[in-house]
């Protein structure tokens, strides 16, 4: 299944002060920023009966695997203001580097569902199309519905 979507998500911080260090305390300033992501998805439905693997009348298996490429429009390196002495210092930019548009994530997933109300997974994501980032999660869960 073939599958695109476009989100928008905005961040904001909020002004960070740390005075405790006296002179070496520092104060960076607050920041609002927004996103566009439009994303690619390449999926295989768990809900096609011929991937599901029946063990038994109470227990099937069900793997998943999808694959999505990721452009981000608005993401652009950015300058966060800062200053020493709890902000009473001179205040200095820090320019953040360039960040990667575009990404390539691949997931896979393997769920059991044990009877009417027990579901257990796993589940791997990689992050593996960006120049300088690579990231690994895994993730693994039991849910009872009651």
């Amino acid at each position: 299944m073939l599958l695109y979507s476009l989100r928008k998500f905005c961040r904001k911080s909020s002004l960070f002060s740390e005075g405790s260090a006296r002179v070496c305390g520092s104060r960076v300033v607050a920041e609002d920023r927004c996103d566009v992501v439009l994303a690619r998805h390449l999926r295989q439905v768990e809900l096609v009966d011929s991937y599901t693997w029946k063990l038994s009348e109470s227990i099937a298996l069900i793997p998943e695997g999808r694959l999505f490429w990721q452009h981000e429009f608005l993401e652009n390196p950015r300058n966060i203001s800062s200053s020493l002495d709890g902000g009473g210092g001179p205040s200095f930019d820090y320019t953040t580097s360039s960040p990667d548009r575009d990404a390539v994530f691949s997931a896979a997933r393997l769920s059991a569902q044990v009877g009417p109300n027990w579901n257990a997974y796993f589940y791997y994501n990689a992050d593996f199309g960006r120049q300088d980032y690579i990231s690994h999660s895994i993730s693994t869960g039991l849910n009872f519905k009651f």
